[in-house]
């Protein structure tokens, strides 16, 4: 069995991103151990990737699918999309589309929408349609549907839900946009699922990002969000914030100190390059920075390159955690630790729901600064009652994140649509 892998990625230093993906891997293996894997990602070349699971690593192959104006290379998707019948021209990933025996897409998670822009969305749109043109069943994974503010948006993306092989939300706000964009359509159904993350195996690595997992004295864990902490007043108009982020951290760690917490380590999630916005280890560096010499040796920042499933390990070593990142904090939830989401979307809320812990999610758009330190506060002070809370949700969700990639491997098991 071949099955292609559209939306995620290895390599864009996104560790939310790297842990979808990963998940999505571990689990096509677990449902068909046979499965030659084929991700597109970012890249240029055919290439290979060794990815962990519990029996060790194994290898996936990594081609490459590009929204470039390079119409002449073989990894852009507007090539591909115009190629049509004209097999002889097909390149590595093409061919590699048309052969397999199923597509599964997640679209980063949540881009299968034109709130980032039309431009983006079209390149959504387009890669999911070069594979329903190949004749390839295509299964839309767990995901954030919509919103869809323009009619060519719903036009498209009504288009592509009614021809997928399946569809899964992975939410119910979700859920719903897509039930109600198709509508009384004949036959369509978008299956209720859980974020794939939460069956993202942790590594069994001692030592992460210059931190050593374990030991008797377990950190309080923090996120830090670049996207939050440099994009100052217009990010934070942007997206309808109420708190000053910055002195919300600062005054956080230095609370958790005062209050008994051992140490504090810092967990960037998202390792973009120096001088990126978006950047986590630079927003960490900063927060240290700013931290007076009384407080700054109890605090510990991991540092350098480390996977998705080393971050979920080392969170996992934590007593608490906190995080704007949603899938940092997934980490926390499905590897049990009683965790807090510093929220600046909707879309925690279906998370912290589904893990049974829906007061765990703070919205940073509805409440302020103080409010959400002293709520945080509260939640570390409770952390043990949290931890009991999360034991069965956090197994029925790494359960449920299994068997629906189970569910998606029969559709091609049961041959082309």
């Amino acid at each position: 069995m071949r099955v292609c892998i559209l939306g995620g990625s290895f390599a864009s230093g996104n560790l939310g991103l790297e842990a979808l993906t990963c998940a999505l891997v571990n689990g096509i293996w677990r449902a068909a151990p046979e499965a030659r894997i084929t991700a597109f990602d970012f890249v240029w070349r055919r290439s290979e990737v060794q990815v962990e699971t519990p029996d060790g690593p194994r290898a996936v192959e990594r081609l490459g699918l590009n929204d470039t104006r390079r119409l002449w290379h073989s990894t852009a998707l507007a090539r591909m999309g115009a190629l049509k019948g004209a097999r002889l021209l097909d390149g590595p990933g093409r061919r590699a589309l048309r052969e397999a025996d199923l597509v599964i897409d997640i679209s980063g998670g949540d881009s299968f929408t034109d709130l980032y822009g039309l431009r983006r969305l079209r390149a959504i749109c387009a890669a999911k349609e070069l594979v329903l043109d190949l004749g390839t069943p295509l299964v839309l994974g767990p995901q954030t549907y919509g919103p869809y503010a323009h009619e060519e948006s719903r036009t498209r993306a009504r288009a592509i839900l009614t021809r997928a092989t399946q569809v899964w939300a992975r939410d119910v706000d979700s859920r719903v946009r897509a039930q109600e964009l198709v509508g009384e359509e004949a036959g369509f159904v978008c299956e209720q699922g859980v974020d794939l993350a939460f069956a993202l195996p942790p590594s069994r690595s001692a030592q992460v990002g210059g931190i050593t997992i374990g030991g008797d004295q377990r950190p309080v864990g923090l996120n830090v969000s670049g996207l939050l902490w440099n994009g100052g007043e217009a990010r934070a108009r942007s997206l309808g914030l109420r708190v000053d982020y910055r002195a919300l951290m600062w005054t956080l760690v230095k609370r958790l100190l005062e209050e008994g917490a051992p140490r504090v380590l810092l967990v960037p999630h998202v390792l973009a390059r120096p001088g990126n916005e978006e950047s986590d280890q630079q927003a960490a560096e900063e927060l240290l920075a700013g931290v007076d010499g009384t407080h700054r040796n109890r605090i510990d920042v991991a540092r350098g390159t480390y996977t998705a499933s080393e971050a979920k390990a080392l969170i996992g070593g934590c007593s608490w955690f906190a995080g704007s990142r949603m899938h940092a904090t997934i980490a926390g939830l499905s590897t049990g630790v009683p965790t807090t989401g510093l929220a600046y979307s909707l879309k925690f809320r279906g998370v912290f729901e589904s893990a049974g812990v829906p007061d765990c999610s703070l919205d940073l758009r509805a409440l302020e600064t103080d409010e959400v330190l002293e709520q945080s506060l509260a939640q570390w002070r409770r952390r043990e009652a949290t931890r009991e809370a999360l034991e069965e949700p956090r197994r029925r969700l790494r359960s449920e994140a299994a068997q629906q990639v189970a569910s998606m491997v029969q559709a091609a098991r049961g041959g082309r649509a």
